[in-house]
């Protein structure tokens, strides 16, 4: 499956705060890790995208999850131009506050929350 570039370059940017960062859950799950995934976002002009993502911070404990989501956030609250990757920029990332969301099926600890950067449309697709 060919991922989105914005969604290839949020997981690269995510990774700067230590943590494995990808777009599916490991089969051998770390004790910390975080999961991308684009649900959707809408395009306000037409060459910007305002793409969704859904960021899980994921950890062994409940205080291990939030430690990692008190880790990434900061990173998605971000007023100002920023590199995600070698080839994508956002003018500004926003972000809703984490929620304390564990997974349904596993009981796993996990928080989450939706970043929204502000990338040239092209860049998006």
């Amino acid at each position: 499956m060919d991922l989105s570039p914005v969604e290839q370059a949020f997981v690269t940017y995510l990774s700067t705060a230590g943590f494995h960062v990808g777009t599916r859950v490991p089969t051998s799950r770390p004790d910390q890790f975080v999961k991308v995934t684009r649900t959707g976002g809408p395009s306000p002009r037409m060459t910007i995208s305002e793409p969704t993502l859904l960021v899980e911070c994921w950890g062994k404990t409940d205080a291990l999850a939030w430690t990692v989501a008190a880790a990434v956030w900061p990173l998605c609250t971000v007023p100002h131009a920023v590199q995600l990757s070698p080839a994508v920029w956002a003018s500004r990332i926003t972000a809703t506050e984490p929620v304390n969301f564990p997974d349904s099926t596993s009981g796993a600890p996990r928080y989450q929350f939706i970043a929204t950067p502000r990338v040239a449309l092209g860049v998006s697709a």
